[in-house]
């Protein structure tokens, strides 16, 4: 072999040997961009799935909500329709009261009047509407042949679409008595919770400002149906005195033909507990839970285990006894009261857009995911009527949200390996590539010769 064809030989091994460095180095940088951008996928991809879930839970609690302001307008509609048109119905009305579906069979035990069970509503009227005589006063009576209606009305809705604890109507400033669906000795359990009720107004005892407020809002914002209709209002969850149990009270009032007097409300009392069923429905996770809580961080609805893990008692633990025999007695389970410190500095979104948080409770990683739902109406004798928007929280162990991006995490793992494997198993094809080249230049040096 000649000196130019052995250096030929030597230039041209340590050229592949350098292209083949290269080619190592090169594919081993790309494969690691690959994985560093497959991580962000990964976490990507975690946190799209985590908000599709919060946004799945979220949009079934609004569409119940939905559901049940549907229900409670077109009963607000049916019976603002019997008011207006109180004449044209009155032949009607004074015929219902023959009728034994419809007549009250009432009955006085001096401190209210009560009908009999078999009725398809609960009529109680209280003290303060009674004259010295015993008999009912006059607004009050005219008020109870009109509301005779609810008698077809009231089982009809109880028994069909959203599932109501009961269904009732209360009557106006001059005639606040009640009627519910299904019967119960309603003057007995207001006497045994609220005794102050019996000789005072539901408006003064439970609702003092209301009326005037819904007069205030109603023209501010028109007197058409429609303004009507944005006038459904839940209350804030609270004991019902007649279960015991925790409830959301969706209602919507009532205005004399001209708009110009308050003359009642018809409600729906809602369990809490269905909404605690509707956000266990969605499965999250396999040691996940979600949660409802009020805008400034009271939880209501929550499963007994997310009790617990977020450092809170249990309902009863936490409802606020007003101790007067007057007012309703509120859930007051605040997140800022919570036993750990992570839960108690958290911040609630002011926004539809999910917050993410960590914590750690008996040596586990969680995140905590908070979504702000639909605003709607609400109102308390403090802050009148104003916009609230419940927040929908998520608690997942993070050991279970890191899964879903595993698989692409090993993937790329894999890769590398491989990628490292082939680069070198080119280097070692090249160099015997070399060498086979300089074999034959050999052996035809030496034929030649």
């Amino acid at each position: 072999m000649t000196n130019m064809q052995k250096g030929l030989a030597i230039v041209l091994s340590l050229a592949v040997m350098l292209i083949a460095m290269l080619t190592i180095q090169n594919m081993q940088a790309i494969s690691q961009v690959d994985v560093n951008q497959a991580n962000k996928e990964a976490v990507t991809i975690r946190q799209e799935l985590l908000n599709g879930y919060a946004d799945q839970i979220g949009s079934s609690i609004d569409d119940h909500v939905n559901e049940i302001f549907t229900e409670l307008s077109i009963l607000r509609g049916l019976m603002q329709t019997v008011i207006d048109q109180e004449e044209t119905f009155m032949p009607l009305i004074e015929a219902m009261e023959d009728n034994p579906y419809f007549k009250d069979q009432l009955s006085y035990n001096g401190k209210w009047y009560q009908n009999v069970p078999e009725e398809p509503t609960a009529v109680t009227i209280h003290n303060y509407l009674v004259n010295p005589n015993g008999t009912i006063k006059e607004p009050a009576l005219r008020e109870l042949a009109l509301t005779r209606f609810q008698d077809l009305f009231f089982p009809a809705f109880y028994d069909n679409g959203i599932q109501k604890q009961i269904v009732f109507y209360a009557g106006g400033v001059d005639a606040p008595f009640l009627r519910i669906t299904p019967w119960a000795d309603l003057g007995t359990l207001f006497f045994t919770n609220y005794p102050g009720f019996v000789d005072t107004s539901i408006w003064d005892t439970f609702y003092p400002g209301l009326p005037d407020d819904y007069l205030q809002r109603l023209h501010d914002a028109g007197t058409e149906d429609r303004a009507l209709n944005d006038l459904l209002k839940v209350s804030p969850p609270v004991q019902d005195g007649l279960t015991g149990q925790l409830i959301l009270t969706f209602e919507a009032p009532l205005f004399s033909p001209d708009r110009q007097t308050f003359r009642g409300k018809v409600a729906f009392d809602i369990p809490i507990d269905d909404l605690v069923q509707l956000v266990e429905n969605v499965q999250i996770a396999d040691g996940g839970f979600s949660f409802l809580a009020q805008s400034n961080g009271n939880v209501f609805a929550i499963n007994q285990s997310g009790e617990e893990l977020l450092g809170l008692g249990d309902v009863f633990e936490n409802i606020d006894v007003t101790g007067q025999g007057v007012g309703f007695n509120t859930l007051d389970r605040m997140l800022a009261d919570s036993s750990i410190p992570q839960i108690q500095a958290l911040q609630l979104p002011d926004s539809t857009q999910p917050t993410y948080t960590s914590f750690q409770y008996e040596g586990v990683a969680y995140t905590l995911i908070t979504k702000r739902l639909q605003p709607f109406l609400v109102w308390t004798p403090e802050r009148h009527f104003h916009e609230e928007s419940w927040v929908l929280g998520m608690v997942i162990p993070e050991e279970e949200t890191s899964q879903e991006g595993s698989g692409v995490d090993q993937e790329m793992s894999d890769l590398i390996g491989s990628t490292t494997r082939l680069s070198w198993i080119l280097l070692g094809l090249s160099v015997l590539l070399v060498g086979f080249f300089v074999f034959i230049m050999v052996r035809r040096e030496k034929t030649s010769s």
